[in-house]
Parts: C-alpha cells; sequence; structure tokens
C-alpha cells in the first residue's frame, strides 16, 4: 500500500495514542500526492468524515487548498442530505397512514444513530427496506411523492424523482431482499429484529439494531465486490468497510457478538462476514474481539486464499489493471459462497472465464501494459 492510501488509512485508526498520532504525522510530512488522495477521498465518497477527522489534527503540512476543497464536499454534502431527509419525510408519512412498516438502511443508519448528525455521512441514494406484500402500496405512495421507477434488480427496486433541482432528483432504493453476488438472495427477515424506533418531529422511524446494521455492511460490501462502478479508483469498498470501522468503534460497548455468530452459522456467511471485518481491521485497525473472528475463520484453504487476496488488494486496485481486480474479486466471491447453488456457482465461473477472454483480448491490444 502506498503512503496516500496508508494515510487514508491512519486518518481512521481509533488509536490515538502519541505513537499513532506521530505515525501519522510522519507520513503527512513525507510529501504526498495530495491531488491523488483528494480523488480517491472523492470518489470513494468519503470526504465529509475525511473533513472532519484531519480538521481535528490541525497539521500545518496538510495544504490549505486541500482542506478548503474537502471543506466545500462537506457543504454540498449538508444540501444534498437535506433535501434527500426532507423527500424522505414525505414518504415516509405516506407509509405511516397506510401502516406500512418501514426500515432505514445504511447512510440513513449512520447519519441518525452513528453520527446523529446528518453533515458526517454523504447520501446518494436513501436504502429502505420494506417487506413484500407492501411494493404495489409503495409504488403509489412514491408516485404521488413525484417518484418513478427506474430500475428493478432481483430485491430491489429503484425509484427516482421526474422534476425538481439537482439534489431534490437523489434516488430512493427500496429493498425487500438482500442480494449477494451471482443474484444469491437472502431472507431480510434478521433486519425486523428489535429494531431502533426513533421519533423526530411527531414522526417514527426504524432502523436495523446495532449488529443488523453491522452484519448488512458486511453483506453490502460483498455485494459490491464484483460491480463494474466499484473498480473507479484505488480504494474501492472502502465506504462500507468504513462503516463497518465506525459502527463497531462508536458503538462497541452496545454490540451482542454473539448474536452475529448465530447469525453467521444460520445464514452461512461466516466467510462473508470474516472478509469484510478482516479488511476493516487491517487497514483501520478495528478493535474486534479475538474470540470472535476464531468463530468465524473459514478452513485452510479458504483462509488462505483470502489472505492471497488481501495480499495486494489495494495494490491492484491502484494500478490500471482493473480487469485483473475483477477477476480476483469474482475469483474470491466463487470461493466464499457457502454452500452456493449450482447455477449460482456456473454463473460467476462464467463471468471469471469472460473476464479472462477480456483481459487476454485487451493485453494483445496494449502489449506495454
Amino acid at each position: 500500500m502506498n503512503k496516500e492510501l496508508s494515510l487514508i488509512s491512519l486518518i481512521f485508526n481509533p488509536d490515538h495514542t502519541p505513537e499513532a498520532r506521530q505515525r501519522l504525522e510522519n507520513i503527512i510530512e513525507q510529501g504526498l500526492d495530495w491531488d491523488y488522495i483528494f480523488k480517491i477521498i472523492v470518489l470513494s465518497d468519503i470526504a465529509p468524515l475525511t473533513c472532519y477527522y484531519l480538521s481535528r489534527l490541525k497539521n500545518n503540512n496538510i495544504p490549505d487548498w486541500f482542506m478548503q476543497k474537502l471543506n466545500d464536499n462537506r457543504n454540498n454534502t449538508i444540501t444534498a442530505n437535506m433535501f434527500l431527509w426532507k423527500n424522505l419525510r414525505g414518504v415516509l408519512q405516506g407509509f405511516d397512514k397506510e401502516n406500512i412498516p418501514a426500515i432505514l438502511l445504511k447512510g440513513a443508519f449512520m447519519s441518525d444513530i452513528i453520527y446523529e448528525n446528518i453533515a458526517m455521512r454523504s447520501l446518494v441514494d436513501i436504502d429502505i427496506m420494506v417487506k413484500e406484500k407492501d411494493l404495489l402500496k409503495i409504488d403509489a405512495i412514491l408516485k404521488n411523492n413525484s417518484y418513478a421507477k427506474i430500475k428493478e434488480y432481483p430485491g430491489e427496486i429503484l425509484y427516482k424523482k421526474e422534476t425538481g433541482v439537482l439534489y431534490d432528483k437523489l434516488p430512493i432504493e427500496i429493498h425487500y431482499k438482500l442480494r449477494l453476488p451471482s443474484e444469491i438472495l437472502i431472507l431480510s427477515d434478521f433486519l425486523w429484529n428489535n429494531p431502533i424506533i426513533k421519533e423526530t418531529n411527531g414522526l417514527k422511524m426504524l432502523y436495523p439494531s446495532i449488529e443488523n446494521s453491522l452484519i448488512y455492511s458486511a453483506l453490502h460490501f460483498f455485494h459490491h465486490l464484483s460491480e463494474v462502478f466499484m473498480w473507479h479508483c484505488g480504494f474501492p469498498g472502502i465506504k462500507s468497510i468504513l462503516d463497518i470501522h465506525e459502527i463497531i468503534t462508536i458503538k462497541n460497548d452496545c454490540i451482542n457478538w454473539k448474536y452475529i455468530t448465530g447469525f453467521s452459522k444460520r445464514y452461512k456467511t461466516r466467510h462473508i462476514l470474516y472478509l469484510s471485518l478482516l479488511l476493516s481491521k487491517l487497514y483501520f485497525g478495528t478493535r474486534i474481539p479475538e474470540n470472535f473472528m476464531r468463530s468465524l475463520k473459514p478452513n485452510f484453504i479458504k483462509k488462505m486464499l483470502v489472505r492471497f487476496w488481501m495480499k495486494d488488494y489495494i495494490d491492484i486496485q491502484t494500478s490500471k489493471n482493473t480487469i485483473c481486480a475483477r477477476i480476483q474479486a469474482q475469483f474470491t466471491c466463487l470461493m466464499l459462497m457457502e454452500n452456493c447453488p449450482p447455477r449460482c456457482f456456473l454463473r460467476t465461473l462464467s463471468r471469471i472465464y469472460k473476464l479472462i477472454f477480456i483481459k487476454n483480448a485487451y493485453k494483445r491490444n496494449n502489449p506495454d501494459l
């Protein structure tokens, strides 16, 4: 991992000892490529949180223009989030009138429950988990709020506003099942267990429990491992991994690790959780109980695969060879899925062969790569 990515990693490290702070200060003094760092941070969509942590350092070696750009991005995030929350309130009021239960996921959960500050977590959309039986009612409510159905995937539907200013057109994603690579669906029943209920201005909002949000972030990272849009920069998946890190760091005393272990066994997701949590631990220094990690650890062959995959994970992503990165991710998805249905296994395997074919064709046309 290069020094620029090492800096991003250390910014969020919870180890606030003088030695750790000095290590961070030493990297900042090494003459970094701040343009590259800014590109990574913005493309990874973590500028507001980075701005918050760096502003606390008060280090004179951080360029003023860099901090100003981060602050501008943070202000844009606040504006966008205000529109999203305003639109969300109108939608939830419609749900409430029809007695439709809905759970707010990901960014909304992080903003309202973890940070309690809408400026800390950027939202490119609002993710809402609902029950499949309510989809027709939900479609009517969203249409009444000027939303139109844009795309439909297995387990989720994307809606977007047809009118309004730019920030007013940010989408809402309706989920009714969880989707993993190769379109494996997981029942979302667990998200309804012991939800967090928060009342704001007379409107009740439901969020997953801390444990279920942690699980959801891990599954979400794994789902997007092989998606094309995740390979546009040098730190793919950082937003989901950072969510995992922040949930554990801020709510560590509230987490029931035995519940997560039980979930991983019931839904056969031990290896998926292991990979996501291990990434968080290695890159951000997340403090995860060792006995819990041991309970998730895969067998020797899969463990070696994970270690091999993670060894060059960041370095591969910072190179231009994104096809190799996608082959690597697809292969890891294939190996980590427990009791994978044959059709999903074959679909993922076909994607790997297709990517290898593209890679070889690309290499013939670009021999110097």
